[in-house]
C-alpha cells in the first residue's frame, strides 16, 4: 500500500526531469567507472534504470565523447575526453 505524503509535504519525484536526467547520467558514468568496460544490461542492473533509459543515456554520452563503444559492444570511459575535460 503506497504511503500518503504528510500534510504540506511536496513530492519531488519526477518533478524536475532535467535534474533526473543529469542524475541518471552521473549514475551511469559512476557504474562504468566502477566496473570498467561493461554492457548496457549490466549498467541497467547496477544503476536500477531500465535498459532503454541506459541505452539512451549511453548514446548521448558516446555522442558527447564521454564514453566509447568497445569492439565487443561494451562501453567504457573515453579516457582522452575525460583527461581533456578534467578540472
Amino acid at each position: 500500500m503506497p504511503r500518503k505524503p504528510k500534510a504540506g509535504a511536496r513530492s519531488t519525484i519526477g518533478s524536475n526531469p532535467e535534474r533526473n536526467r543529469s542524475h541518471n547520467r552521473r549514475v551511469v558514468l559512476d557504474v562504468v567507472r566502477q566496473l570498467g568496460p561493461v554492457g548496457r544490461m549490466e549498467i541497467s542492473r547496477h544503476a536500477h534504470l531500465s535498459t532503454q533509459a541506459v541505452s539512451n543515456i549511453v548514446e548521448d554520452l558516446v555522442a558527447e565523447h564521454d564514453l566509447v563503444v568497445c569492439p565487443d559492444d561494451r562501453v567504457a570511459l573515453d579516457q582522452v575526453s575525460l583527461t581533456e575535460n578534467a578540472p
